[in-house]
């Protein structure tokens, strides 16, 4: 009688041999593979933009921030900040401190410029300033700002985070009404600064910025 053992052990051997990824593996490698085709389709559509924008047959996302009003001042030289617009799909970000419970119309302005830029295809952050509510910001005041503690700050960071959020879903409403509809290049975010800053030591923040500030020149500050 012949065993039939080797001959499972053949067919075990055989199926060791072959290549094997497991379905976590797969999912994970069909989401890289996905995301890094969307990165080339959307690097591709900015380069045609670019080009668009040269040939004056768009105009670039500077000029149009320009021409409504929302730039009062460029550090640095203008054309090559309107250069590194047309050329490169940067971040931007508008923060606001968990002051109080709500938005005012003030936030408006210069969320209005992230609205425009986020339609245009730039990358759009909202920034609650978590870490900055917590130390208080004297410029302008004659009184430093009363400190809050930390339920109250938290329920306000709460509060705004979720007004942020409707006032971005309507954002998209309207801006669809108005003839920029949803396109999958578009990218948005809602963050806290505390998510780092609670993370980031003190000697940390001295080691990379302290080079770059002189006690005489912040001596001079009126704040």
């Amino acid at each position: 009688m012949i065993s039939a053992t080797p001959l499972r052990s053949r067919a075990l051997y055989s199926r060791l041999q072959s290549p094997y990824i497991c379905w976590s593996c797969q999912q994970k490698r069909a989401i890289s593979t996905t995301w890094l085709t969307k990165q080339k389709e959307a690097k591709e559509q900015w380069a045609t933009f670019a080009a668009e924008i040269r040939a004056k047959k768009r105009k670039s996302m500077l000029s149009i921030l320009e021409e409504r009003g929302f730039v009062h001042a460029i550090a640095g030289e203008r054309n090559a900040v309107d250069k590194l617009m047309i050329d490169k799909r940067i971040g931007v970000y508008c923060g606001v401190d968990p002051t109080a419970a709500s938005l005012h119309v003030g936030h408006m302005l210069p969320f209005m410029a992230l609205f425009w830029m986020h339609i245009h295809g730039f990358k759009t952050i909202s920034l609650i300033g978590g870490a900055t509510g917590a130390i208080g910001d004297p410029t302008g005041r004659t009184t430093d700002r009363p400190l809050m503690t930390s339920t109250e700050r938290k329920a306000n960071i709460t509060a705004i985070h979720f007004q942020l959020k409707r006032v971005w879903m309507n954002l998209e409403v309207l801006a669809k009404n108005h003839g920029y509809p949803y396109e999958k290049y578009w990218r948005r975010a809602i963050e806290n600064n505390s998510v780092w800053w609670n993370k980031t030591t003190f000697i940390e923040v001295l080691k990379l910025l302290g080079r770059g500030l002189r006690l005489g020149p912040m001596l001079t500050r009126d704040t």
